[in-house]
């Protein structure tokens, strides 16, 4: 087990330029996926940080996974160590830390006031 865990949960959503940086600064870290229960059996004392990547699905789906990857994270968590989530990677993380965010006050979007 390397020090860095990268969690996946789709092939066409690799860690892609987050892999890139990794291999260029020659650190090793190892991709999983975690729809497919390759975190069933990873020790989950032995990562040193996490990336958690994104998705099309929504951490609200009714998939089997989901729930072990949240309790991954929610030891993670206790555990104090650096992490960092893209879409769904920051959608599955539990507890208050986690920002809530509401609607935007002011409308923005491409091409407006």
């Amino acid at each position: 087990m390397t020090d860095i865990l990268i969690l996946t949960h789709i092939d066409y959503c690799p860690p892609g330029y987050l892999a890139q940086v990794l291999d260029e600064a020659r650190r090793d870290f190892r991709v999983l996926r975690v729809d497919l229960g390759e975190l069933a059996n990873i020790d989950l004392d032995r990562p040193r940080a996490v990336a958690i990547m994104g998705g099309p699905m929504s951490v609200n789906d009714e998939l089997p996974w989901l729930a072990t990857e949240i309790a991954a994270l929610q030891h993670f968590i206790r555990r104090d160590i650096p992490m960092i989530g893209h879409c769904l990677g920051l959608s599955c993380w539990p507890g208050p830390w986690v920002p809530r965010y509401g609607a935007c006050p002011t409308p923005r979007a491409a091409g407006s006031r």
